[in-house]
């Protein structure tokens, strides 16, 4: 069946599109992060400094955000947004304070990109999760069940070979296989524990429509 978050005001709230996203963009963003230093020497001659970072940052906070995107759009469609976009535009004002600290001390360029995260997509997050059930009365822990750990269980599992190459310190070639296994590992797990069956027909239907169109042309 759909995957649905139910409550006491009879909310039926789809979140398929939360962890269908987060598949999709996971299936091609987490390999680039891990290869962000030979994709961008594919088309610059000189790597500038901290891109590499930034670049990898700013993709995980992407990432990071399909977790909560239709939570986002359920709050918006209710329609009682005020209290929860008072709280939500503080989340994004907050790294203006703390990086004119930070900088102030001399920290690195890329904390700002560390902020982003910490205050758009965890403080934000929490305060569109809390929203989420206090406005359309969405369950926290059907949304840990059916979004937060089917997505982030596969992802943790499939960036194990990523973290052998870092730490053996491997050469090219074995990282383009270990790059292989985690886009295999990635996928199989997403399509049996991060996507349900409907999820899984949905996908599959996506491709057929896509082969039958590419076969008309």
């Amino acid at each position: 069946s759909p995957r649905a978050f139910s409550s006491s005001k009879i909310v039926i709230f789809p979140s398929s599109l939360c962890v269908f996203l987060y598949f999709i963009f996971g299936f091609f963003s987490i390999p680039v992060i891990f290869l962000m230093p030979k994709v961008l020497s594919l088309w610059l001659i000189d790597v500038p400094n901290w891109a590499v970072t930034f670049c990898r940052l700013s993709l995980l906070r992407i990432l990071s955000e399909q977790l909560i995107i239709s939570l986002v759009t359920a709050i918006n469609a209710e329609g009682n947004i005020k209290q929860y976009c008072k709280y939500r535009s503080l989340s994004y004002i907050l790294p203006i304070p703390i990086l004119i600290f930070l900088f102030s001390e001399g920290y690195p360029p890329y904390w700002l990109y560390i902020i982003w995260i910490f205050a758009w997509s965890i403080i934000g997050g929490a305060i569109t999760i809390y929203y989420s059930k206090k406005s359309i009365g969405i369950a926290i822990i059907a949304y840990l069940n059916q979004v937060l750990l089917p997505c982030l269980i596969p992802t943790m599992i499939s960036v194990i070979p990523y973290v052998f190459c870092i730490i053996q310190n491997c050469h090219n070639y074995i990282y383009y296989i270990c790059a292989i296994i985690q886009i295999m590992l990635y996928f199989i797990l997403g399509i049996y524990v991060i996507l349900n069956f409907e999820e899984r027909k949905k996908l599959k239907n996506t491709f057929i429509e896509i082969s039958r169109h590419k076969l008309t042309i």
